[in-house]
């Protein structure tokens, strides 16, 4: 018959072409339609037997000719209007394959999103909502990884998450709002479709990276470039072999660290791709967008506290009517004050006097007395508008305070070379910028301001111990026979180290915080740096960011002075200079 001697290999017969058509059709094509039935065709036609679960023959039967009949009458196919087109809409949308119109019209969008579905999973893309589309969608939505779901291996999933750094999570047989959460971050992070549910192409990444390996405790060929490649980077002091242990995963960490990359230790696609991308180039400039226009920004700066050094000896002037004499030069307020820039009441403000306030006296005028002022001064709107507008910044005010300048221990000490006690310790400073995620040339820069480039008492050394009541004691010649616990402190930073007593002060705090090495004082030093300057929820990790917080202007905010940023740039930027070939990342403010 016409089944058994034409739809087959070799036969012809001007119907092949209405089954070629609808082959092409229904996404098993490529065909070309004419009346004869070709090894192509046959081979199509095995794809299709095989895709519907028919018996595979490359022969078209009736059983095969019933099936394309069945799925070109679907109502789930472009121009078709069908009530159950309503709910294959929602869970499209549901799925992240959304943003269709929830209507009974099955239109061109809604085909290609149909086709994006069964790209995504690996379906036949027909843009037609067959059995195995509809089995497929039924299959995600009635998983139990999806949020207020019970399931045990959940467990498991949440403990994966928890170890490839999305985690946090409670791990508990429930899909709650958090995992939903950690889930869609994941998603989102290996360019998946956002959902919040673990489907089947979300569990495959998971299982990927779990089991690569360039991970601890496995060899591979592929580590050796991945060694060589973080030990240029300065995440170094990596002995190059094929072998991933503990300190290649400690590395790996702290190069995702300084990256803001999920930590996980697993040289995952996104970090490698990371590595190369660095390597490729050793300065990066990125720009943050923020939510207040510079002109906004600077309204709420001028409700701030600003000052400046830039008037220090300009001329300022009071109103006599509001000063005392108690000498032919000098007097006492009797009242609050301006203290203004030009001798008349329209001028700009310098500051304020307290009543009672003693006031040398320059130059006497009718109305006017001109003043001794040596303080620091209000700066006008344009001062501050000029310090503001990142347009005017060196870009140094804008290096990442994060990331490490990707150098070796022996350029950091070309830097440290005559400075002290700190001379030689350039690793120690890389130590304690990549276990906290801080710029090894900050922290020099910032160690080298706070002990006279390594020369102060705190720095070289101070030995404290414990009283007979067990209390911290500075320990001298005349009291040592009574003192225990006697350990030579170190401090870096000047931490601890308050107006009052700053040695006092400074010591006690390195004695209670076990720094009793230089060294163990700089990666102490870099924790303290990193959580009190750096890590907060604003992430002011650049010098411009501390002291001007775009994020939020106004507060926190770690200087008053207008110009604080420009004057830690100069060392800093300096230092740079002596090194080979850093890493230099920017992250430039973009006002709306």
């Amino acid at each position: 018959d016409l089944f058994s001697s034409t739809f087959q290999r070799g036969g012809r017969h001007e119907k092949i072409m209405t089954l070629k058509e609808s082959l092409n059709q229904l996404g098993f094509g490529e065909i070309k339609v004419t009346t004869y039935y070709g090894d192509f065709t046959e081979k199509r036609v095995k794809d299709f037997q095989k895709y519907y679960g028919l018996t595979v023959t490359g022969k078209a039967d009736l059983d095969t000719l019933d099936k394309i009949e069945e799925l070109k009458s679907t109502p789930f196919q472009r121009g078709k209007r069908h009530e159950d087109t309503i709910q294959l809409k929602k869970d499209l949308n549901r799925l992240g394959f959304g943003n269709i119109k929830v209507t009974p019209l099955y239109g061109s969008f809604t085909e290609t999103r149909v086709k994006d579905f069964q790209r995504y999973y690996g379906l036949t893309v027909t843009g037609v909502a067959d059995s195995r589309t509809l089995d497929k969608i039924a299959e995600i939505l009635s998983t139990p990884f999806q949020r207020g779901k019970r399931h045990e291996d959940t467990i498991q999933l949440k403990k994966d998450l928890n170890r490839l750094g999305f985690g946090n999570i409670k791990v508990t047989p429930l899909y709650g709002s958090f995992t939903e959460t950690r889930v869609k971050d994941f998603q989102r992070y290996y360019g998946l479709t956002v959902t919040g549910i673990a489907d089947s192409r979300t569990l495959d990444k998971i299982d990927e990276i779990l089991s690569s390996p360039l991970q601890k405790g496995k060899r591979h060929e592929d580590t050796i470039q991945l060694k060589e490649n973080l030990n240029q980077l300065g995440f170094d002091g990596i002995k190059v072999t094929t072998y991933y242990g503990d300190f290649t995963e400690k590395r790996v960490e702290e190069f995702q660290q300084a990256y803001e990359l999920p930590v996980s230790g697993i040289a995952d696609e996104v970090t490698l791709a990371t590595i190369d991308e660095l390597l490729q180039s050793r300065e990066e400039v990125t720009y943050t967008n923020y939510r207040y226009t510079l002109e906004e920004a600077l309204d709420i700066q001028m409700n701030q506290l600003q000052q400046t050094d830039m008037y220090r000896n300009a001329p300022a002037y009071v109103h006599s009517a509001y000063i005392q004499l108690t000498s032919s030069n000098n007097g006492k307020t009797t009242s609050r004050l301006n203290v203004r820039a030009e001798p008349n009441n329209t001028s700009h403000i310098y500051g304020t006097l307290n009543e009672g306030a003693s006031v040398t006296i320059l130059e006497k005028g009718n109305t006017w007395y001109k003043i001794q002022y040596n303080t620091w001064r209000n700066p006008t709107r344009s001062d501050v508008r000029y310090y503001l507008d990142p347009s005017n910044n060196d870009r140094f005010q804008h290096l990442v305070l994060t990331a490490s300048a990707g150098v070796p221990a022996s350029e950091l000490n070309t830097v440290l070379k005559g400075k002290g006690v700190l001379e030689g310790l350039g690793q120690a400073f890389i130590d304690g910028g990549k276990e906290h995620s801080v710029n090894e040339i900050y922290l020099i820069s910032h160690a080298l301001l706070e002990t006279g480039h390594g020369t102060s008492t705190l720095a070289k050394g101070v030995e404290v111990g414990k009283d007979q009541n067990g209390h911290l004691v500075l320990v001298h010649s005349t009291n040592r026979d009574n003192v225990t616990d006697i350990k030579t402190t170190y401090n870096m930073f000047g931490i601890g180290a308050v107006d009052s007593n700053p040695l006092r002060g400074g010591a006690f705090r390195a004695y209670n915080e076990g720094w009793f090495t230089p060294e163990a004082a700089i990666k102490g030093g870099a924790k303290f740096i990193a959580s009190s300057y750096i890590h907060n929820q604003y992430k002011q990790n650049t010098l411009y960011k501390m002291r001007w917080n775009p994020a939020n202007p106004g507060y926190p905010q770690y200087a008053t002075d207008i110009a604080w940023a420009v004057k830690q740039v100069t060392q800093i930027k300096n230092m740079y200079s002596l090194l080979n070939n850093p890493m230099l990342r920017f992250n430039i403010p973009n006002y709306k």
